[in-house]
């Protein structure tokens, strides 16, 4: 656990006011894992789907939306992970992929990544 291989990144994210955000996170490449989403001191899991972060009427601006994915890589003909993420509801919808390869077949990969709204 050490060891994996990770990327830690913020991304920053226009919101609109009122609005709340939605996130989802895409592992591609045949691999498995899962996402946990923070916002607030609120932990939610997330293996599919999009999770909605705030609700109507909350200013979510100046807060941060914490993700943690983990990647086990199950692909025997690849060890390079691939993490999508897809935000909306805000000024403008926003993408950004990581890839990263693992140290060994059957190895995990950790994908550290914040979206920081403004």
């Amino acid at each position: 656990m050490p060891n994996d291989p990770r990327i830690v990144d913020v991304q920053f994210y226009s919101v609109v006011p009122g609005q709340p955000v939605q996130i989802q996170a895409t592992i591609g490449n045949g691999m498995v894992g899962g996402t946990s989403v923070s916002h607030k001191g609120v932990v939610r899991e997330l293996t599919t789907g999009s999770v909605t972060v705030g609700k109507q009427g909350d200013d979510l601006k100046h807060t941060i939306i914490h993700c943690i994915t983990t990647v086990r890589d199950i692909n025997p003909q690849s060890d390079t992970t691939v993490v999508t993420y897809h935000v909306t509801g805000g000024e403008q919808d926003l993408d950004v992929s990581y890839s990263l390869d693992v140290n060994v077949s059957g190895g995990f990969a950790r994908y550290v990544i914040d979206f920081a709204l403004v």
